[in-house]
């Protein structure tokens, strides 16, 4: 086992030293079993990898790799030791007959690779929208495995016409278990807060409520196979019955009320929305999600629409139009909200030199500190302030100014639209350095680019995050250009003057100034 992981990795192109380590690593090794106050002996480990070592997972998954290049690669899905083959057909006896060569093949492999794949835990099922219907079984080498009425994949029940019933019935009674439990520790007259009840029913209901719902959620409506254009009402109505009746279960524990209080007083009182409004709030949440995927996730692959071509004159448009794709979940949850420019997957950057940290004092000592450091750099440095701001409509706005010698040189404002104040303090920062960068012999002086947000901070000069990560990467590129270019945090609203001067700034250009600290949340 340990020469064929390590043939595995050279063919995967690894690096030499990490091929020989990996033989390293699995040579010479023993295991004991502890149990209570009794320890075995010590035995040699002739064959696999040695159990509770963090990259021992890593390694199964890189020599199991050439699993899901056999037969038909785009129907192998795989997590940790599970492994999934989709097999599509015109009828079940051919999808069947392309499951047991499929298997057949797969056995064949762990032969010649020491894998061994158990009968008892392979798991048959068919998908038909038919009522009637016979269901052929699947042979995995010499046993016959009959096709289950329901089968689990990561925690997600799959039913014969994905109707995702036995799913709901499933975590709807594990969620009622819970609340039941909750419910149990008070009554009318006695018991826990009410804050208190509500947080325990967030935090133990609903995940368990809504496990999955990503997956099967279709929305209020739903497009039909005959004609995707029209849309339809999902019939979802007894599953989001039994989906509340649980959740007004958990609502009860919340509140000391008697049965005959209305369920609308419920939700209310308790601050726990419907089932219907928890669904549409995870589904636009994974809306979100899905427009953070970069290009080459397979979620955003899923939901690209095919570019039309360039019309020509003497063809008929309707031969030239692409085939419209059909409006599947996944399509119409990603239409929820806007386009957006994707993340680009970046590397994790490790510096050698160690840098300061942003923080290490209070913020009047902080500000304190930044004054003498203004009075000991030499005058020619150049000294960028910026700052981001939400105005009460929601547009983001952003500000700099340019100071060399206490003197301010340049100074600038703008509006990002429907943004964050992080967005905004990122933008700030890179239109300041533009503007730095334009001064007169700015290529021979130091740059010091200060904003009171530490988490932009920590972004400019470390690891971008997906939101604005153009500005961040365009940031850190001109810093490597200019070579002599700082990030540094100052505390915000401490009569810093170029600080101040920002806020100016911002009000002379009609941009709001200043964000405002949270208010704390409601009692």
């Amino acid at each position: 086992m340990c020469n064929r992981l390590v043939l595995r990795l050279r063919e995967q192109g690894w690096p030499d030293n990490l091929a020989r380590w990996t033989g390293s690593f699995m040579s010479g090794r023993s295991a004991r079993v502890r149990y209570q106050d009794i320890t075995t002996p010590t035995t040699p480990l002739q064959c696999g990898l040695p159990q509770g070592s963090p990259v021992s997972p890593i390694l199964f998954l890189l020599y199991t790799e050439p699993i899901y290049r056999l037969g038909n690669p785009e129907g192998r899905f795989g997590y940790a030791d599970d492994t999934a083959i989709l097999c599509v057909g015109q009828s079940l006896e051919q999808t069947s007959q392309k499951a047991s060569e499929y298997l057949q093949e797969l056995v064949n492999w762990g032969a010649a690779n020491g894998i061994s794949f158990d009968p008892e835990k392979t798991e048959v099922m068919h998908f038909s929208p038919r009522r009637r219907e016979t269901k052929p079984p699947v042979r995995h080498a010499d046993v016959e495995k009959q096709p289950e009425t329901a089968m689990r994949w990561l925690g997600l029940w799959l039913d014969r016409k994905l109707t995702f019933k036995t799913h709901v019935e499933k975590w709807t009674a594990k969620a009622q278990t819970v609340a039941n439990h909750i419910r149990s520790l008070g009554n009318t007259r006695r018991g826990a807060l009410p804050r208190a009840m509500q947080r325990a029913v967030r935090a133990c209901v609903e995940p368990i409520l809504l496990f999955g719902v990503e997956a099967w959620y279709p929305g209020p409506t739903s497009p039909s196979w005959r004609q995707p254009t029209v849309q339809g009402p999902s019939r979802i109505q007894q599953l989001l019955r039994k989906m509340s009746k649980a959740l007004v279960q958990a609502v009860r524990a919340i509140l000391p009320t008697w049965k005959t209080t209305r369920i609308a007083v419920l939700h209310r009182e308790s601050g726990i929305p419907p089932v219907r409004q928890l669904l549409e709030g995870r589904r636009i949440r994974f809306s979100a999600r899905i427009k953070s995927l970069d290009h080459a996730h397979p979620l955003a692959k899923r939901t690209i629409e095919i570019a039309p071509r360039p019309i020509i004159k003497c063809v008929k448009l309707k031969y030239q139009l692409p085939p419209k794709a059909f409006p599947t979940r996944l399509r119409r949850t990603n239409k929820l909200l806007a386009n957006c420019q994707r993340p680009v997957l970046v590397p994790r950057k490790y510096n050698n030199e160690t840098l300061q940290p942003l923080q290490n004092a209070s913020k009047e000592d902080s500000a304190n500190d930044f004054l003498d450091w203004l009075r000991s750099i030499p005058p020619s440095t150049l000294i960028v302030y910026s700052d981001g701001s939400l105005s009460p409509s929601g547009a983001a706005g952003y500000g700099f100014t340019v100071h060399q010698n206490g003197h301010s040189n340049r100074q600038g404002a703008g509006r990002l639209g429907p943004a964050e104040v992080f967005d905004a303090e990122a933008k700030g920062a890179l239109e300041g350095l533009k503007a730095a960068l334009r001064l007169p012999s700015s290529a021979r002086q130091r740059i010091v680019v200060c904003l009171d947000n530490i988490a932009a901070a920590k972004c400019l000069r470390g690891k971008p995050s997906d939101s604005s990560q153009r500005v961040f990467r365009t940031f850190q590129a001109l810093a490597r250009t200019h070579g002599k270019t700082e990030v540094r945090w100052i505390p915000g609203h401490t009569e810093i003057p170029g600080n101040e001067r920002v806020f100016a700034v911002q009000g002379e250009h009609g941009v709001e100034g200043g964000a405002q600290p949270e208010l704390p949340p409601p009692a």
